[in-house]
């Protein structure tokens, strides 16, 4: 599996609509503006504290 890092990374803007971030490490500033429609991520998905994907529309599998 490729595992996805992109912590500290400045994400404004960026648009992650359908994309496979299972076990990605999403530790990024300004995570908020980010678009997460339709991506999916599941139970290794590493997110910021007090972030939640599913209200910006990403789906756990």
């Amino acid at each position: 599996m490729k595992v996805q890092i992109l912590e500290m990374l400045i994400l404004f803007p960026a648009d992650f609509q359908n994309s496979n971030l299972k076990g990605a490490i999403m530790k990024c500033v300004e995570i908020e503006s980010a678009v997460f429609e339709k991506a999916i991520f599941d139970d290794t998905t590493i997110w910021p504290e007090n972030f939640d994907p599913i209200k910006k529309g990403a789906i756990k599998l």
